[in-house]
């Protein structure tokens, strides 16, 4: 294969909470060009050949429904993508491994035979002659996430022969989606710097990014993360738990702050939206939770620190008076003179005797 050839692989996968369980349906696509295009292309248009004429991944396959006027013709007909994607079930990590040198388990997260289903799907882009053009391969998986230890959803899987390299350099993209009753904890890249994650999340959904562009065939990466059902990671839940507390931290603000001045909690109304935001970056609940306890405790000693008022904006008839020591206006509600009130901004003891 001389310099190897370019490979593109994109990743989408969406984890979903079913019958107390979460699932995980994966499709990895790889489009291939270049040389390993052509001999990929080749070996579907040989597929039953003697063994003996055919390289060692190629002659893992049997003919099975390819017939000699399908075989050799320059043309890769729709039998023999058939027969690929049928035998690709039982051999497809060691033609993976020895024809494409990539390692199945760690490119899919598992051995093949730990998943619920697996298929493969050849895509030959618009062109059936055997020509270097590109081509897909496309695997689709579904596994059951273990909720209790991080899973690992893609390791470095070339295989890296530096004197015959069968890749280049290659480009990277994974989408991981969950439902709004999923959520993925502590998603994480371990090992090389070249790839670069991204999380988000709505109440709907947790959205992780991974993408790394010319990636090298030695370098050695891992992405992980826990795939959890949890009331308090999964994106609906999570959404309600920072809605309800924050009604609730500005419900306590404003009744501690009944007969205070509220000026200085409406101008930090806006310190909310840390809450939120933490939410929507996808930052754990632990960090939400203290962003949440952080809000509680500036609010309430915003609120406990506010001047009181007078009660004259809820008895507009009645006379005021102000302190001469703190100028806090105070309603007069009584005709008795002398009268002696307390004020209520300071508490010194106001006589009125005319």
């Amino acid at each position: 294969n001389g310099d190897g050839s370019p490979l593109s692989v994109s990743i989408q996968m969406e984890m979903y909470a079913e019958e107390g369980e979460v699932a995980l349906n994966r499709q990895t696509s790889l489009t291939i060009e270049g040389q390993m295009a052509y001999w990929l292309r080749w070996g579907l248009d040989n597929i039953g050949r003697d063994k003996s004429e055919i390289s060692q991944s190629l002659s893992l396959f049997s003919a099975g429904s390819v017939g000699d006027e399908h075989r050799q013709n320059r043309v890769v007909d729709q039998v023999e993508i058939s027969e690929f994607e049928i035998q690709m079930r039982n051999i497809g990590t060691s033609f993976l491994g020895i024809g494409m040198a990539m390692e199945a388990d760690e490119l899919l997260g598992k051995n093949l035979q730990d998943f619920e289903i697996v298929d493969f799907d050849i895509d030959l882009l618009g062109e059936s002659k055997v020509i270097t053009h590109p081509i897909k391969l496309t695997i689709t998986t579904l596994e059951a996430v273990d909720q209790n230890s991080k899973s690992v959803f893609l390791r470095s899987f070339i295989i890296a022969q530096p004197a015959n390299p069968h890749w280049t350099d290659y480009d990277l993209e994974i989408m991981l989606e969950t439902d709004m009753l999923t959520g993925v904890t502590g998603p994480e890249i371990l090992g090389s710097s070249n790839l670069k994650i991204s999380h988000s999340r709505t109440p709907f959904s947790d959205n992780i990014k991974v993408t790394a562009n010319q990636l090298s065939p030695e370098d050695a990466y891992t992405f992980e993360g826990l795939g959890t059902s949890s009331i308090i990671h999964a994106p609906l839940t999570l959404s309600l738990i920072v809605l309800f507390s924050s009604a609730v931290i500005m419900g306590l603000a404003l009744r501690l702050t009944k007969n205070r001045v509220r000026k200085a909690i409406y101008l930090e109304t806006p310190l909310f939206g840390l809450g939120f935001a933490t939410f929507l970056f996808g930052y754990p609940p632990l960090v939400i939770f203290g962003a949440i306890g952080i809000l509680l405790i500036i609010l309430v000693i915003t609120a406990m620190a506010s001047p009181k008022t007078s009660i004259t904006e809820d008895l507009p008839s009645f006379p005021v008076i102000n302190c001469p020591s703190c100028n806090t206006p105070n309603a007069i509600t009584s005709n008795e003179r002398p009268l002696k009130i307390p004020c209520g901004g300071c508490g010194k003891v106001l006589k009125i005797v005319g």
